[in-house]
């Protein structure tokens, strides 16, 4: 599963997706980033019980590790945002709790998604769910893990967006690749420029370099040079409709995506 997620499953257009390279999709990570840093700033306080309801309760050491120092090198800021990083892209984030010898939480760490292995097993009829984490002999439980995960089929496991949305992201690539070229090569219209039979060496250097300068910038795109002489030009390729329709279905991919997001 992790070497799937590492090379990316293959889409109907011939992209490998993998959650690299839903990252280069610029719709895909705008709306994981607004995610992950709308989770991040939002305040996170803890709260006791009372005989009058709820009070925030500051002075446990819980408080501190989720508003004020997380204990590691991470701000809280800093980890909520890379926990929910995890549900947008792999379907599930964690984050390490270290405790002290009276069982007190001391440190929150950020885990790597692909470091962790999530298992389950049947212990007296029920069904438990354990972490394994990589450099890490003992098993983990729900006590040692915190665990945010996206929509799940089974309750366990979150469902990865970026095999979700494997064919959009696959096509989006696809297309993105595509549009480049079509750009380069059909944006500028070439064509052959056809030479009147007493051209001189040097006349022809001339041609080369006023056509080249003409060229030259976007202000000059798309722009004929007119040389002297009985030079002929015959446009052989140029961006027909059916390209621009092309250019202008682009813009769906950003609906599936962000569809997907629940992002309008």
């Amino acid at each position: 599963m992790r070497l799937l997620d590492a090379l990316g499953a293959a889409s109907s257009s011939g992209v490998n997706v993998s959650e690299s390279v839903a990252a280069t999709v610029p719709t895909f990570h705008a709306c994981a980033g607004l995610l992950s840093d709308m989770i991040g700033m939002l305040p996170c306080k803890l709260y006791r019980k009372t005989p009058n309801g709820r009070e925030e309760q500051t002075d446990h050491l819980a408080a501190q590790l989720i508003s004020l120092t997380t204990g590691s090198h991470h701000t809280p800021f800093e980890l909520r945002q890379l926990t929910q990083q995890g549900p947008c892209y792999g379907g599930n984030g964690f984050v390490r709790v270290w405790r002290d010898g009276f069982y007190q939480p001391v440190e929150l760490e950020w885990l790597r998604p692909c470091d962790v292995e999530i298992r389950t097993h049947k212990e007296n009829g029920r069904r438990r769910v354990t972490y394994a984490i990589d450099g890490v002999r003992e098993t983990l439980t729900r006590s040692d893990v915190i665990h945010v995960r996206s929509l799940s089929s089974d309750g366990v496991s979150g469902i990865s967006p970026v095999r979700a949305l494997r064919e959009s992201l696959g096509l989006s690539v696809s297309q993105r690749t595509q549009a480049g070229k079509l750009m380069a090569n059909g944006a500028k219209f070439p064509g052959i420029l056809v030479a009147p039979p007493n051209v001189t060496a040097e006349q022809l250097t001339d041609a080369r370099t006023e056509w080249a300068k003409r060229q030259e910038g976007s202000e000059n795109a798309g722009r004929t040079p007119v040389l002297r002489g009985d030079w002929k030009y015959t446009a052989m390729q140029g961006m027909s409709m059916a390209d621009a329709e092309f250019l202008e279905s682009r813009k769906f991919e950003r609906t599936e995506i962000a569809t997907m997001f629940r992002i309008p």
